[in-house]
């Protein structure tokens, strides 16, 4: 049986919600996140062919690209050890890595017809993952972008989004 998270409350947590590294078929499914520091959702170095849907990502507060609603990325931190190991010593932008070290991206995912409302960073931030598909999803009032491709994110195929009214931080410095 595939390891599968539903239903859960998260709120209020002065850290990230659900961190999933080095491990596949996962499935979180219908999970409320809201008032988080950082993250909501974390697929981190190695994670394959796991299912994000159906989740309520809402009204978090970290203002970080790495606080996003979903964070995909393939630093080589250990976040089992140190959730914060993924922020640089300003504790806001990434740790800095070289690309070429970077060869577990999180991929072959799918998040589909989640909910990523009124955050304080973006939606999605994709630092580095390849082959996902991002599709059906709601993406809206977040202060930074709606979707964002960033660090070496290839092949990843976007579709179906509805993202509005996102960005209200425009021009803003970080």
């Amino acid at each position: 049986a595939l390891p599968i998270l539903s239903g859960a409350i998260l709120h209020d947590l002065g850290g990230s919600g659900i961190v999933i590294t080095r491990s596949s078929q996962i499935v979180i499914r219908r999970c409320h996140l809201t008032g988080l520091k950082y993250a909501g959702v974390i697929l981190h170095r190695g994670v394959t062919d796991s299912l994000i849907e159906e989740n309520r990502i809402e009204n978090n507060i970290g203002t970080s690209d790495l606080s996003a609603a979903i964070l995909l990325t393939d630093r080589e931190v250990d976040l089992a050890s140190d959730p914060r190991a993924i922020f640089g010593l300003d504790s806001y932008h990434v740790v800095p890595q070289p690309v070429e070290i970077r060869n577990r991206p999180p991929s072959g995912n799918l998040i589909r017809a989640n909910e990523l409302l009124h955050n304080q960073a973006p939606g999605i931030y994709s630092d580095g993952a390849a082959r996902n598909v991002i599709a059906s999803n709601l993406i809206a009032g977040n202060a930074k972008e709606g979707i964002s491709l960033n660090a070496a994110s290839v092949a990843n195929m976007v579709a179906g989004n509805s993202i509005r009214q996102n960005g209200s931080r425009w021009g803003e410095p970080d």
